[in-house]
């Protein structure tokens, strides 16, 4: 489905779930109304307000699920233009180590750069945050490969429960000698979603040699997430390349 068909099938969805729950409120009235007996009609709008309850978890589970997809689409639908680069990642790592981050993997396929840190932006309780920076030698590797889940596996092994991190921000780098649609697409195969206690934000960054340019899916007027924006500010700062919003 493109991002108009989600949006849309997210609505129908969501529709649908209303019209249901208004179709058992009205059958709950119409049992006070037309039956008499109590304990009659106690059994029987037990067994709607037991009913209405499975389907409503059944629809909250469909309706989250489209919702975290309705956020990527509206970013989709807004998406901004790739954006001149001058500082390339890849050929130059150190300002990583520059800005914090400590090496956790290298080897000829990829690189591992993360920063574990506290969440500023919540005063309430420490939430412990895990910002990677993955940079993938090879065109040939994808940005999802098994390998790297694996890693991220590992590093996470090494976190004490308290400080165990609740939100995720990655960003994988690629270099391209050109960008065609396949790379383009792979680039924006990207994942936000968010519970109420976590959230999970990779964005996938193509860097293009011959044009010098960025390509990865952001929006100036649209972020699914607080996360998703703080991640797309920090591919900008890793670029090198002032940030011009509309």
């Amino acid at each position: 489905m493109n991002a108009k068909q989600i949006i849309k099938k997210r609505n129908m969805v969501l529709i649908g779930f209303l019209l249901l729950t208004a179709v058992f409120v009205i059958a709950v009235i119409l049992v006070f109304i037309k039956i008499k007996d109590y304990n009659m009609m106690t059994l029987i709008n037990m067994v709607l307000i037991f009913t209405l309850t499975l389907i409503s978890l059944l629809f909250r589970s469909t309706l989250y699920s489209y919702n975290n997809m309705v956020r990527i689409a509206r970013v989709v639908l807004n998406q901004a233009k790739p954006v001149n680069y001058s500082k390339n990642i890849i050929q130059n790592p150190n300002p990583l180590t520059q800005m914090g981050y400590a090496l956790y993997t290298n080897n000829d396929l990829y690189s591992l750069y993360y920063l574990h840190s506290i969440d500023e932006r919540i005063k309430v309780k420490r939430i412990w945050q895990l910002s990677i920076i993955l940079i993938l030698k090879k065109q040939s590797i994808d940005y999802y490969d098994q390998s790297l889940h694996n890693e991220i596996s590992k590093l996470e092994s090494t976190f004490v429960k308290r400080e165990f991190p609740q939100k995720y921000m990655i960003i994988a780098f690629k270099e391209f000698d050109a960008i065609n649609d396949q790379v383009i697409h792979d680039i924006g195969e990207i994942v936000s979603y968010r519970t109420n206690r976590h959230s999970y934000t990779q964005i996938n960054v193509g860097l293009d040699k011959d044009s010098e340019k960025a390509y990865f899916l952001y929006s100036d007027i649209y972020y699914p997430t607080y996360y998703y924006k703080d991640t797309v500010d920090l591919i900008f700062e890793l670029i090198g390349t002032k940030r011009v919003k509309n």
